[in-house]
Formats: C-alpha cells, sequence, structure tokens
C-alpha cells in the first residue's frame, strides 16, 4: 500500500482586501473582555494594562486576539485584524497622520525639542543597561 503525501504549496505574501458585501464580511469576532485577554493572552502575559501610545490616545493590540470586548475607545490593530473586520462590530476610523488640526484622529506632532529630548533619554537607557 502506497501512501500519498500532501505537496507543500507556496506561501503567497499577499492578500486582496474588498468592501463588497459577503456572508463572512459579517462573522462577528469572538472576544474576551479586557481583564481576561490580560489573564490569558500569552501576549499581555505579567502586563497589568494594555500598552498605550504616547502620540495619540490609543491602546495597542499586538494580535486580533487580544482586540478586548469592553473596550470603547481606539485600538491600534494589526493587518491580520483586517481579514476578520466585521463593520457590524468595528469600526475604522482611518489613518493618523494629518497635517489638519481639527482632525479628532491627529497623532501628536513632535517639536525637535521632544526628538532631541527623547534621544538622549533612550541613549542614556542604554548606557546604563551596559
Amino acid at each position: 500500500m502506497t501512501r500519498r503525501r500532501a505537496k507543500d504549496g507556496p506561501v503567497s505574501s499577499s492578500c486582496w482586501y474588498t468592501n463588497l458585501d459577503h456572508g463572512r464580511r459579517h462573522w462577528p469576532l469572538s472576544l474576551m473582555t479586557m481583564s481576561d485577554n490580560l489573564r490569558y493572552s500569552p501576549g499581555l502575559k505579567g502586563k497589568e494594562a494594555y500598552d498605550r501610545y504616547d502620540n495619540y490616545d490609543a491602546i495597542e493590540v499586538g494580535t486580533y486576539k487580544e482586540i478586548p470586548s469592553d473596550f470603547d475607545g481606539v485600538m491600534g490593530v494589526p493587518v491580520t485584524f483586517l481579514d476578520k473586520y466585521n463593520p457590524d462590530q468595528f469600526e475604522i476610523v482611518g489613518t493618523l497622520e494629518s497635517s489638519n488640526p481639527d482632525n479628532p484622529y491627529r497623532t501628536r506632532w513632535y517639536t525637535v525639542q521632544d526628538q532631541k529630548d527623547s534621544f538622549i533619554d533612550a541613549s542614556a537607557r542604554r548606557a546604563t543597561s551596559l
């Protein structure tokens, strides 16, 4: 008796995203609460809270599985979230880069002095960790 072996195929690194309405687009994503994610998610082990961006009022979500069900604010999600996106469950607020000061989703603008201070702080931390 001869066994057949499944042949490995090439892995594609491109995806096609669309806003065309199809059945899978409305499948709800099963989510855990923020406290359950902090307790059980491997990427959040040992943390007391989600990381926050320093230039924008949002939490960092490392994987779509860590999206909390009980958080109403803005979150930064990975691109892998896009194939799980359900417009009935989430709202994509758009890009954060904008020079319009009235844009509510605008990121913080850093002054030259802010950038210098950050560089000096990072250099000092590296020097003390050696």
